[in-house]
Parts: C-alpha cells; sequence; structure tokens
C-alpha cells in the first residue's frame, strides 16, 4: 500500500471518527451513529469458485470496512478512497459489493448444509425464505483537487442513446455515494478533526488563505491530532509539512503545532522566492554584461551595475527578459 493509503486507512479505522464522517455525510449531522456501535471487520474478503476438481480463488480488499450496530440490526459500511478520478468507480463498488453479499449467502448456505434443515427450492437455493442479509454500503471518498467528472452510477458508464425507453428504465443502475473531500461544503456537521482535516484540504492551493484558516482556528491547530496532520500532509502532498513536522511536534508526541508549521512553510517559500530572484537577477545581468563587452561598451556596463533603473531599460533595450 501506498503511504496515503497507510495514513488514511489508520485515521478512519478510529471509531469517533468513522462515527463522525457518516454522521456528517449521510445524516447530516444527526448524532445517529454512535462509536461505541462502530465494530471493525476484515477488511479482506476471500471469494472462492470450485468447479469439479478446480478450485480458484481470489480476495478483494476494502480500504476501511466497520460494523455498524443500530440497536438489534446491523450494517456494513465501506470506505473506497481515491486520490484521481476513476471513470469505471460504479463498477469497482458494485461488484465489491456484490462478492460481499455472495459470501453472507455462502456462509448461511454452509450453515444450512450442516444442519441440514432445508428442502425443496430452499434447499437448491442454499437460502431460507426467512434468511436475510446484512445491508452493505460503500462510500467513496475523493480526495483530489479536481472536481469529480466521472460516472456517479452503473448508467452513468452506459451509452443509452436510441434504446426504447420502456428498456431503458428497466435496466438495472447502481448509483455510488461519492464524497468530493475538498468541495464538501457542509463541514460544521462534522464534530471531530475531520472537519479540519476536510477545510484544510479546501484552502490547500492558496497558501494566503490556508494561513488564514489556519489562523482563524488556531485553538484548534495549535494541537492537531498527529494522525489528522499526518493525513493533511499526504492528501495535500506537501513534502513541507513532512518536512517541518519533527519541529513543530510536542515533546510527548501525539499532537503537531500546526499553526507553526503554516508559518514556517511559507516563510521557506518566502526566503526560496528570494533566492530564486537573485539567480534570475544574476542571469539577466551575465546576459546584459556578455552583449555589453562583445560590443565594448565598458562604461555602460559600469553604469548599469551601479544604477537598477537604468539596467531595466538597457534590459528592454536588448530584449533580455526573465
Amino acid at each position: 500500500m501506498q503511504e496515503k493509503d497507510v495514513v488514511s486507512v489508520e485515521y478512519f479505522e478510529a471509531p469517533e471518527r468513522f462515527a463522525d464522517l457518516l454522521n456528517g455525510y449521510l445524516f447530516d449531522g444527526k448524532q445517529v451513529v454512535k462509536p461505541e456501535n462502530v465494530r471493525e471487520r476484515n477488511r479482506v474478503i476471500t471469494r472462492t469458485r470450485r468447479d469439479g476438481r478446480q478450485l480458484e480463488g481470489g480476495f478483494v480488499i476494502r480500504d476501511v470496512m466497520q460494523e455498524i450496530g443500530f440497536g438489534m440490526q446491523v450494517a456494513l459500511v465501506s470506505l473506497e478512497e481515491q486520490s484521481d478520478i476513476h471513470y469505471a468507480m460504479p463498477i469497482r463498488v458494485m461488484n465489491a459489493d456484490a462478492i460481499v453479499y455472495q459470501r453472507q449467502w455462502k456462509k448461511r448456505r454452509k450453515k444450512h448444509w450442516e444442519k441440514k434443515d432445508l428442502k425443496g427450492a430452499e434447499f437448491l437455493s442454499g437460502f431460507s425464505k426467512t434468511d436475510k442479509l446484512i445491508p452493505t454500503l460503500t462510500l467513496v471518498l475523493y480526495w483530489g483537487a479536481e472536481v469529480w467528472d466521472g460516472p456517479r452510477s452503473l448508467k452513468d458508464m452506459m451509452d443509452l442513446s436510441g434504446i426504447p425507453a420502456h428498456l431503458k428504465n428497466r435496466v438495472a443502475d447502481y448509483p455510488m455515494e461519492l464524497l468530493e473531500v475538498r468541495n464538501f461544503s457542509d463541514t460544521k456537521r462534522f464534530r471531530t478533526d475531520v472537519r479540519q482535516v476536510f477545510e484544510f484540504l479546501k484552502y490547500a492551493a492558496d497558501k494566503k488563505k490556508l494561513a488564514e484558516y489556519v489562523a482563524t482556528n488556531q485553538d484548534v491547530f495549535s494541537k492537531l491530532d498527529e494522525q489528522a496532520y499526518d493525513l493533511i500532509s499526504c492528501m495535500s502532498k506537501s513534502s513541507e509539512l513532512k518536512a517541518i513536522k519533527k519541529k513543530c511536534q510536542d515533546k510527548k508526541g501525539g499532537r503537531v503545532n500546526m499553526c507553526k508549521a503554516i508559518t514556517d512553510m511559507i516563510a521557506d517559500g518566502r526566503k526560496e522566492g528570494k533566492q530564486e530572484g537573485i539567480r534570475e537577477g544574476e542571469l539577466l545581468f551575465a546576459r546584459l554584461t556578455q552583449i555589453l563587452l562583445k560590443d565594448g561598451k565598458v562604461e555602460i556596463l559600469s553604469r548599469a551595475a551601479d544604477d537598477e533603473g537604468y539596467r531595466k531599460e538597457l534590459y528592454k533595450r536588448y530584449g533580455i527578459e526573465r
């Protein structure tokens, strides 16, 4: 797994964050899912197929998979995290969900075979009239900076032009739950640092707005959880934040001063910009020097070295540009 995958999986495996994500996105901020009702499930789902003597096997790995308790009932919720747009994502989601259901059916069928409690059509199905599946939902969490322009359902991937309406309406669809992190406007619904992660990434492309946002929320960002900091660093692809982390981390660990990190990052950027400006100026003057010496204009060169305004005039005159 890539670093960003490991960091994001670790982040959302925390029950309080997973519950907060679902409450904020699915339940409009209402506290329906409680952290104590979130139970981790094995992310690896195996699948086998027997054909005579042949045995074929494989597996699907969900990024995060949790069992959510609702009183006496449960539901399975999985996260599929995307840094880039995937133009076949509805099929990936549909296949993964189908495997979850198929595995439930096979387990139920095996229990019935062991108990020998089915007859007739139920026996052939390996599933009784009263058997029920646990519902499963996949939430696609998209971290990318570009607006998602890929399909959001199975039908979005089909060419239905010219298909009669009666047939078109009966073709099965499979809608996809997609959460675009950087474009999610209702971040106030979140009650954990999920809110700070989403909002930080929203402003990540503009350092000025980012600095203002962090400064306005310094009570939170001055002691940001380390996992949240790491997730922000990875998803914003900021090598600066990764490099600065140790200087901004508290001695006990676990918390990072993001305010200091952003201040240092901007200061370093200004230094780099200044140095780059100096280097560019040196190159321009070197080209001017070459031209003037070739023409034997030593006096003009001497004046240009001491007079910045005159130097700029010469740059224009000789077509020397940045």
